[in-house]
């Protein structure tokens, strides 16, 4: 995988130093790399996201005003409901849009950084609801992989096994029970792996998918709902996710500010105190504490919560490869 990933980064270089129009850079790169899916997946709705990302981000610049900061960040502080909203939050986010960008989404003024950040926020804090209505139900069912009680995944996955198997003996021709019985061997022998292929199957709207049975498609998503993480999750986890996520957008080596050729930057003990203000107002979390010195140590995926990357500092105990990346 890491010479695929070094064949892509190098495809990407190499286009670009020859001064080709951007777009068809990206539109050629998807073709490329879709072309053993062509068949079954209609890529059409990837590229228009993937130019339409490409346009807020050429096109972003820096205020030329204070006022007009100030006017694209109250538009974007009003597309989200910020919890417990107070003088201290304002001032953070104030702090914020000194380091952003403004784009231009349907004749409104947003700064690009804070708007994806508050969406991010706002997805970790739905899964928090979530987590804490599931968590004292006793339907392990509903609690799928995410919130499973056993202390190793195959001890949750293994009677679904058996359910499935004694299911085939009885009908031996369902297409669906077998496809299940499928997802569920696999995700055993290799749980981070079919947790993201199936949140990437999931992610997109089923019309995408071409000369694909119905039925096939169905039971994959079913299956989603079941197989949600790889491996179970707790509050701390997702606290700890919202943590990266903020001080990545912020820090001194942040590939967002690169991308968009921002080279003013916050100090990183102002980014962890005001990332733990965050998260102690916000998101209610007792005690945050994380430290400035934390921001050089690696970071990696660490599971999905449906639809939700968490992501976790890596140490040489749980140190594990990137399912696509690695």
């Amino acid at each position: 995988m890491n010479e695929i990933t070094k064949k892509w980064k190098n495809d990407i270089v190499k286009r670009i130093q020859s001064r080709e129009s951007p777009t068809q850079i990206i539109i050629d790169l998807i073709d490329n790399y879709s072309k053993d899916i062509k068949d079954e997946v209609d890529v059409s709705e990837l590229k228009e996201n993937a130019l339409l990302t490409y346009k807020y981000f050429n096109e972003a610049y820096f205020p030329k005003s204070n006022d007009e900061r100030k006017e694209a960040l109250n538009n974007t502080l009003s597309q989200y409901v910020i919890y417990n909203m107070n003088t201290e939050l304002e001032n953070i986010f104030d702090k914020f849009s000194l380091y952003d960008k403004i784009v231009i989404i349907d004749d409104e003024k947003y700064l690009l950084k804070l708007f994806g950040l508050l969406y991010i926020m706002n997805e970790h804090y739905q899964k928090l609801i979530k987590y804490e209505k599931l968590y004292p139900t006793n339907d392990v069912i509903e609690k799928a992989t995410a919130l499973s009680t056993n202390p190793r995944i195959e001890d949750f996955i293994t009677p679904r096994i058996n359910t499935y198997k004694e299911a085939t003996k009885i009908d031996n021709t369902n297409k669906s029970t077998q496809l299940m019985l499928n997802i569920l061997v696999a995700y055993k022998d290799n749980p981070m792996d079919i947790d993201y292929s199936l949140k990437q199957f999931v992610q997109s709207d089923k019309s995408i998918y071409k000369n694909i049975n119905n039925t096939l498609i169905n039971t994959l998503y079913a299956s989603r709902n079941l197989l949600n993480s790889s491996c179970s999750i707790d509050k701390e986890d997702i606290f700890e996710s919202i943590q990266i996520n903020i001080f990545k957008r912020y820090y001194k080596y942040s590939f967002l500010d690169k991308c968009l050729g921002i080279k003013k930057r916050l100090s990183h003990s102002k980014i962890s105190s005001y990332t733990n203000t965050l998260l102690e107002v916000v998101f209610n979390m007792p005690e945050s504490n994380l430290k400035y010195t934390r921001f050089n140590q690696e970071v990696q995926l660490k599971t999905h919560f449906d639809d939700l990357e968490i992501y976790e500092f890596r140490t040489k105990r749980n140190k594990k490869l990137h399912p696509f990346f690695e």
